[in-house]
């Protein structure tokens, strides 16, 4: 079973579900929605492996930790089988005091 937000939690860093962050924010956090999910590999009209598609977000007050918290999260993502790529883009922000990165995360599930 895929638990990204599970997997991330070494990091000590909050992470919620896109959508369900708390009225009061910590000074820095992580996002996480599932995009995508569909059978990913077939053999003899069988299914045998589950593509999952998340877009990761890391939200910080501070700009100096902007491209390090992100690729930290890649780097824990990609040692437990997440396939990640670049080191993600630009992140549009809200209340003139965050700065967010955010990048594309694939896990494949074998049945």
């Amino acid at each position: 079973m895929v638990d990204i937000i599970s997997d991330l939690s070494s990091l000590n860093i909050p992470v919620y579900v896109e959508g369900d962050t708390p009225e009061n924010l910590p000074n820095e956090y992580f996002t996480v929605s599932e995009d995508y999910t569909s059978g990913n590999t077939f053999a003899d009209n069988e299914q045998k492996s589950i593509l999952y598609e998340f877009t990761l977000k890391y939200y910080t007050t501070n700009a100096q930790t902007l491209y390090t918290g992100l690729a930290s999260a890649m780097q824990l993502l990609k040692s437990l089988g997440y396939i990640t790529t670049g080191n993600g883009y630009s992140n549009s922000t809200y209340q003139n005091k965050w700065f967010s990165r955010m990048a594309d995360v694939d896990k494949i599930e074998y049945l």
